[in-house]
């Protein structure tokens, strides 16, 4: 009977032993898909496994890993039970060494500097002695001159030394916080690196017959991204426009990127996927109507340049690296060794969205052109389990329909791929991205694109005259709104915001302002006179526009000006010249579009009288 049981018992735990074998597998990422904000990290591995059942650990994984996002596929000789993820946080977990050993410089040199700052107040205590002791007396005993001379030469000796002392206590001091300050900044730097938590995943798979069980994991990951950036150059009037199309790639996840397939694509998983709806608008009187207070981030500060801070909001340390992004758009930069950025916003910009590893992500209202923006430390972690099969498992894609693939010229670095809400590009060699937060340029496409040349001024708000190049078919670029460098002939000559986000099936832009063209605009003070007729009174206005071509070759230029337009019957406007410009009656908007021979002049001429009433007043230019 004993020798019964203990062969029941033995087999009970070989049975169990077979049945869930526990083994780590080795993963590595193979590709990369990168959104606007937040990548998909592919990764896989096999290992042979025995008949039965076998839970597969991955360990060491990135804790910027969205749980709700994992997907599990293995090959068809095994099926898969569940998925489970969690966080390591134990003891054991992976610390970043160079983080951890800069920190204990930085203890380091904190405490040097406090056991100086004390020496320091001990040196200050010493000398305050000496000067309240500072008057020999001789009330009790008399002193002789040797024995004054002798309390001369301590006093003397003790006061320099002490001072000496304090002296170099305080370049020592000086050094200490420059070295401070220096490793502080390299800290910041790798801020976003050390992983005192990573990501855990356990599958439990099961096999009717031993065979290698090869698995596909991918996972979104949120600190992570690409900025669409453009060179635009132009060599002159008679060539096609050349657009470096360039990506700017970054990821602080902790997990190095190397030697992987790398796509980019425009669209983020992280952005609403469901139109709108509109709910019923109720209209009643004033007196029963409830004003909505508008907020700062509904306000909309504009075309134009911001630059900002980005801090720790508990010690106002700069935050290096931090990834800064206009809201809505594709724009954004990141914050330099002082957590200083400037960035180009696009017309309508409202919000800047400002993300760094380890620390709440914020979005802030632009309501001013200086902005200090400071972030909280700490960030929530969530666990989450998938239960499945092997047969319902997927593929994750944020989009999931390639209507076709191009491939171009082999000089071209990448393939683009065409979904039906999004372009992907897939670059063709194999690239690297370190988890360092530092943009990695990349060059994606390189298009020469046929152009038409003029030039727009509008001298009343600005006597200068503007290259502009128009682009036709330009949606066959899968061009995105990015900031760009503008070079012409060879020179820079400044940024600009590329925004094909129109519905126009053209694209201008704008090359900068040629010293060559000449534009003035003066008001002819012996035509513009002012009059009185009955009750009302007349104010006629005259303006000469004068244009100069200095180039060897003729040039055409689209001018726009403007008269003013009445809002009301007691003022009344009549244009009386226009040289042939056309006028939008309903903006008083004139525009000329003509040609200008080679170092050559045109005159244009703008009148127009304004009536009303003699005992209003109207502001004139």
């Amino acid at each position: 009977m004993k020798t019964c049981t203990t062969v029941l018992i033995l087999l009970f735990i070989f049975t169990n032993t077979h049945a869930q074998e526990k083994r780590e597998l080795k993963t590595e990422i193979t590709h990369v898909t990168v959104f606007s904000m937040g990548a998909q990290i592919h990764r896989s591995g096999n290992m042979d496994i025995a008949e039965g059942k076998t839970l597969i650990k991955l360990t060491g994984l990135t804790p910027d890993l969205d749980p709700k996002s994992l997907q599990v596929k293995a090959n068809d000789e095994v099926t898969i039970l569940s998925v489970a993820h969690e966080w390591n946080t134990s003891t054991n977990a992976h610390n970043n060494k160079t983080l951890d050993s800069l920190n204990h410089v930085y203890a380091q040199l904190e405490k040097a500097g406090d056991q100086l700052s004390m020496r320091s107040g001990v040196l200050d205590q010493k000398l305050q002695l000496l000067t309240l002791n500072g008057n020999l007396r001789s009330e009790a005993s008399g002193v002789t001159a040797m024995q004054l001379e002798s309390a001369l030469v301590l006093f003397e000796a003790t006061w320099m030394s002490a001072n000496q002392e304090k002296l170099v206590i305080g370049h020592q001091l000086d050094s200490l916080e420059k070295l401070k300050a220096e490793t502080g900044k390299q800290i910041n730097v790798i801020r976003g690196t050390p992983l005192v938590s990573k990501s855990e995943i356990e599958v439990l798979i099961i096999t009717d017959h031993s065979t290698t069980a090869q698995l596909e994991i991918s996972y979104i990951v949120k600190n992570a991204g690409w900025i669409p950036k453009y060179d635009i150059r132009a060599k002159d009037v008679s060539q096609p426009i050349v657009v470096m199309y360039k990506a700017e790639v970054y990821q602080q996840t902790g997990e190095v990127w190397k030697n992987v397939k790398l796509s980019l694509s425009s669209a983020s998983p992280y952005t609403r996927q469901t139109a709108p709806e509109l709910q019923t608008w109720k209209l009643t009187t004033l007196a029963n109507t409830t004003f909505r207070r508008i907020g700062p981030s509904e306000h909309a500060y504009g075309t134009g340049m911001v630059t900002g801070r980005v801090t720790d909001v508990e010690n106002g340390e700069p935050l290096i690296f931090a990834n800064v992004m206009v809201s809505g758009h594709t724009l954004g930069t990141q914050t330099d060794m002082n957590g200083d950025f400037s960035i180009l916003l696009s017309q309508g910009a409202s919000s800047l969205e400002v993300s760094y590893t380890g620390y709440t992500s914020q979005t802030v209202a632009i309501t001013k052109q200086l902005m200090s923006i400071r972030l909280k430390s700490g960030m929530q972690l969530e666990s989450v389990e998938i239960v499945g099969s092997r047969n319902r498992a997927t593929d994750y894609y944020a989009d999931d329909v390639r209507l076709n693939s191009m491939s171009k010229a082999p000089e071209q670095l990448t393939v683009i791929i065409e979904n039906q809400v999004s372009v992907e590009f897939e670059l063709k060699n194999l690239t690297t991205i370190l988890s360092d937060g530092k943009n990695s340029s990349l060059e994606v496409q390189t298009y020469e694109i046929p152009a038409a040349y003029h030039y727009e001024t509008a001298p009343k708000a600005d006597r200068g005259a503007y290259l502009i190049a128009t682009l036709t078919n330009w949606e066959k670029y899968y061009l995105i709104e990015g900031q760009a460098n503008l070079y012409f002939k060879n020179t820079y000559i400044g940024k600009t915001i590329l925004d094909p986000l129109n519905l126009s099936d053209t694209l201008e832009i704008s090359l900068g302002r040629d010293p060559e063209v000449l534009v003035e605009r003066i008001k002819e003070d012996e035509y513009t006179k002012k009059t009185f007729l009955g009750t009302n009174t007349i104010i006629e206005k005259n303006f000469k526009l004068t244009f100069r071509n200095k180039k060897q070759y003729p040039i055409r230029i689209q001018v726009y000006d403007q008269v003013p337009v009445s809002i009301n019957d007691v003022v009344d406007v009549t244009v009386t010249d226009l040289s042939g410009g056309i006028q939008d009656e309903r903006t008083g908007i004139i525009k000329w579009d003509f040609s200008i021979d080679p170092t050559s002049n045109k005159e244009l001429h703008m009148s127009y009288a304004v009536k009303y009433p003699s005992k209003e007043r109207v502001v004139l230019e």
